[in-house]
């Protein structure tokens, strides 16, 4: 039986992808032959139904393997306002790892052998012309959306990491901006909330804030630390090592902590 087997991606190469996989189906290789191609259609020989299935796990293969990252680069490039390749690349390097990550090599197997089974299906009971275009945006809508969703929370993390190192810098130039208003502090977690204190261990009391109802903790010590403006901030009692780095990006060699100062001797 013939079968016609296309892609819409101009420069995508098929053929090859295709015979490739064929050597590797070596009691099959002798009888599965590509007849000949034309743009990006190619017309192929088949005998029996355990090739048809031999070739639907082929496709399934060249889906996941190579379709999925040129279908995750064409959203990044049309669907986000994001022109640097270098970033483009970057998100759809992100978002390639956690979805195989995610799914471990038995899922990634798992979800090859799915698309196998609605393809070879496609293929037995409905026609002999395969779009993989077609297979995909109407066989494989459930993972498409899976693709797209990781894709929106990789994008979205990028941002925020973005947005984030750009107020850091703004929080950065203000600090700078000001002279020191105390000379030495001390930080501690106390119940659940950061207080200061001077040299002397005395907790510094600070003006009430209308603090917006999602504010947390560390939301409302940065604010302090930027009103003071110190010219040391003492750290030893800190654990959160999250919050110790923010502090130190904002408050450029002005944090100490007791176990590094031992560490460098």
């Amino acid at each position: 039986m013939e079968y016609i087997i296309g892609i819409s991606c101009a420069k995508f190469a098929l053929r090859p992808l295709i015979e490739n996989r064929i050597l590797q189906q070596s009691i099959l290789n002798e009888s599965m032959q590509i007849k000949k191609d034309a743009g990006n259609y190619i017309w192929m020989e088949l005998y029996g139904h355990a090739q048809v299935l031999a070739l639907a796990e082929i496709l399934s293969d060249i889906i996941i393997e190579t379709v999925q990252i040129k279908f995750l680069m064409k959203e990044i490039i049309l669907n986000y306002e994001i022109t640097s390749e270098k970033e483009q690349y970057e998100l759809l390097i992100e978002t390639v790892k956690r979805l195989w990550k995610k799914e471990g090599k038995k899922g990634i197997e798992k979800q090859k052998a799915e698309i196998s089974r609605r393809i070879a299906k496609y293929m037995l009971e409905e026609s002999d012309l395969l779009s993989l275009d077609g297979i995909m945006y109407f066989r494989m809508q459930d993972y498409l959306q899976y693709w797209l969703d990781t894709l929106e929370q990789v994008v979205q993390e990028a941002f925020l990491r973005k947005e984030q190192k750009e107020f850091i810098k703004l929080l950065r130039y203000l600090v700078g901006m000001k002279d020191p208003g105390i000379d030495y502090v001390y930080i501690a977690l106390e119940g659940n909330e950061y207080v200061v204190k001077d040299k002397a261990k005395h907790i510094l009391v600070f003006e009430d804030y209308l603090w917006e109802e999602d504010s947390t903790k560390e939301d409302r010590l940065i604010s302090r630390l930027i009103a003071l403006s110190p010219e040391v901030i003492c750290l030893d009692e800190v654990s959160d090592m999250l919050l110790v780095q923010l502090v130190r990006e904002i408050f450029v060699g002005r944090v100490r902590r007791k176990e590094e100062q031992l560490n460098r001797n």
